[in-house]
């Protein structure tokens, strides 16, 4: 796949405060990475054998390429439950590839309060709490 289609996803997920240093950050196909954030979700709603049963209809013949991708889907779960447990929910949202990246443009010349690169799903945070908070006093 050519790597401007590639997404970059931190092992470590920065909800659980993953750092941007290369050793956490990998190159993956879109599709893998929408499979490790579904596949989190099924596990989070209790839908672990259907999160399994997903990885094997990706990769029915490359064990080594299941095993890799079910390691990122159970560590992004475990990175969501800690963000929960913190009062916060993680949200999946569905955005046509053309937004993903103007978004990705936008959040690339911000820096988050500790100087850190924002990233896209920080970026689309912060605009949805300023929504609300602006939607909620003017109500």
């Amino acid at each position: 796949m050519p790597a401007e289609l590639m997404h970059e996803h931190h092992k470590i997920p920065r909800s659980a405060k993953g750092p941007d240093h290369p050793s956490n950050l990998i190159k993956i196909c879109p599709v893998c990475h929408n499979a490790i954030d579904r596949g989190a979700v099924l596990i989070l709603k209790g839908h672990g054998g259907r999160a399994q049963a997903m990885v094997d209809q990706y990769f029915p013949r490359d064990l080594g390429a299941r095993s890799r991708l079910v390691e990122l889907i159970n560590i992004q779960a475990k990175s969501w439950q800690k963000a929960t447990a913190r009062d916060e929910r993680p949200v999946v949202i569905k955005l046509p590839h053309e937004t993903y990246e103007k978004l990705k443009i936008f959040a690339s010349l911000l820096k988050t309060p500790k100087g850190r690169k924002m990233g896209v799903s920080r970026y689309i945070s912060s605009l949805l709490i300023k929504f609300v908070e602006d939607k909620s006093r003017q109500s």
